[in-house]
């Protein structure tokens, strides 16, 4: 907010500035109109340096990134703006060192060169106000979401059901390498079951794996897992898992896991 106003304060004085320089051009004596053009260049060296600093910081804040201005509206329409903003400058150059000493010299032949350069001016600086309204109704890149990257797989699961109980079967991260094989066991009731044992046998025919059997351990009621099961390379894991709910009973229970990349 800051440099918005100082922004606009320099902006203000120095577009300001253009009528009334053209008026005194046309109706003062060229002696009158050194005077005064020199008096208000003492002061349009400040501002415009003020107007510059400001400028900078709000770019360096609104643009964020270097390469959003050639890949985002709003870099699009601020690049505009600094065309039109150099091309003022080059024209307040000319002014202040070639043209205004020469109303000396020149008198009112001088006084009519410089007073046609700045009604240029006046031309250029109505486009740096338009492209300054585009950008008041561009969102910045800093507004932008950045962009979201695909993180890796946080696991798979699924639920089947045998026998009237259900499981559900639930592999972490389901990648290449380690991962954690965990069953949760409910009855037709929804109340956790809790087996005489439980083991799980993964395989990936398509890759001639056979089934790689672990033991998982129950770590709460209905709650059985092992850590650390190696599943090799990606593909369609066949997964099975035995559950011994008595000395007379096993439910088997079967389900394919994708492993990714």
């Amino acid at each position: 907010m800051p440099l918005v106003a100082l922004h606009g304060l320099a902006v203000a004085f120095w577009i300001g500035s253009f009528w009334p320089l053209a008026v005194l051009l046309r109706t003062e004596p060229p002696s009158e109109s050194l005077r005064l053009v020199r008096r208000f260049s003492g002061w349009a060296v400040p501002a415009v340096a003020a107007l510059l600093l400001a400028g900078a910081g709000l770019s360096a804040v609104q643009l964020a990134d270097p390469r959003a201005i050639l890949t985002t509206a709003y870099g699009q329409i601020w690049t505009g703006k600094i065309v039109c903003a150099l091309a003022l400058l080059a024209l307040a150059a000319v002014n202040r060192w070639r043209l205004t000493p020469r109303l000396e010299t020149m008198g009112g032949q001088a006084a009519a060169r410089l007073r046609a350069s700045v009604h240029t001016e006046m031309v250029v600086a109505a486009l740096v106000v338009l492209f300054t309204a585009g950008l008041g109704t561009t969102p910045p890149p800093r507004t932008q979401a950045p962009p979201v990257f695909a993180e890796k797989p946080a696991g798979f699961s699924t639920a089947v059901v045998a026998r009237g109980r259900t499981a559900i079967v639930t592999v972490t991260p389901a990648t290449p390498g380690a991962n954690r094989v965990e069953l949760r066991l409910t009855g037709p009731d929804g109340a956790p079951v809790d087996a005489l044992e439980v083991s799980a046998e993964l395989a990936l025919p398509a890759a001639g794996i056979e089934g790689i059997t672990r033991p998982l351990p129950k770590l709460a009621p209905g709650v059985y897992a092992a850590d650390g099961v190696t599943l090799p390379v990606a593909g369609a894991w066949a997964v099975r898992l035995d559950a011994l709910v008595s000395d007379f009973e096993k439910v088997p229970f079967r389900a394919a896991v994708p492993i990714g990349r």
